[in-house]
C-alpha cells in the first residue's frame, strides 16, 4: 500500500513537472513569436517609408511638383507642402517603430534564479513561467503601440496618393 502511495505521488509529481515544462515551452514560444512579429512590423514599416519617399520623388521627377508656371501648369503649393509634411510624419513614425525598445526576447536565467521559490526543487518553477508570461504581456503592449503607429503611416501613405490625385485633377 505504501508503495502504491509512493508511486502515485511520484506519478503526480511527474505530471506536475510535465505541465510546468509545457507551460514554460509555450511561454518561450510566445516570446519567440513576438520577436518575429516585431521584426516583420519593422520590415513593413520600412517598406511604407520607401513607398512614400518614392511617391514624393516620382511626383517631383515627372513634373507634378514644379513651381515655374512658364513650363506649364504648376503643382499647387498646398499639395506640395502637404506631401512634404506627410513624408516627414511618416519618417518620424518609422523612427519610433524602428527605435530599439526594452524587449524580452527569451528567458532571463538570472531573473529566474531570483524569482524561483527553491531552485533545487526542479528545473522549472511556477514563478519562472509567470515571469515569462509577464514578459510576453509587456512585449505585446509594446508591439501593439507600434502596430498603431504603423497603421497611421499606412493611412498617411494613402493620403499622400490622394493628395497627388486631387492636385493633379485640380490643375
Amino acid at each position: 500500500m505504501a508503495e502504491e502511495s509512493g508511486a502515485a505521488e511520484k506519478s503526480q509529481a511527474e505530471l506536475v513537472e510535465a505541465r510546468m515544462k509545457l507551460a514554460y515551452d509555450a511561454a518561450v514560444n510566445e516570446l519567440t513569436r513576438e520577436d518575429t512579429t516585431l521584426g516583420n512590423l519593422r520590415n513593413r514599416s520600412s517598406g511604407v517609408l520607401t513607398i512614400a519617399a518614392l511617391i514624393t520623388s516620382f511626383a517631383a521627377g515627372i513634373g507634378f511638383i514644379q513651381i515655374d508656371p512658364t513650363k506649364g501648369t504648376a503643382f499647387p503649393n498646398w499639395a506640395a507642402i502637404a506631401l512634404l509634411v506627410i513624408l516627414a510624419v511618416i519618417v518620424a513614425l518609422n523612427v519610433v517603430i524602428m527605435w530599439p525598445i526594452d524587449f524580452a526576447f527569451g528567458p532571463n536565467a538570472g531573473a529566474f534564479l531570483l524569482d524561483c521559490e527553491n531552485p533545487a526543487d526542479g528545473p522549472i518553477d511556477r514563478q519562472m513561467v509567470k515571469r515569462l508570461i509577464e514578459c510576453a504581456g509587456q512585449n505585446s503592449r509594446k508591439i501593439n503601440s507600434r502596430v498603431k503607429l504603423f497603421q497611421v503611416a499606412v493611412f498617411l501613405l494613402g493620403a499622400e496618393v490622394a493628395i497627388i490625385l486631387a492636385a493633379s485633377l485640380s490643375t
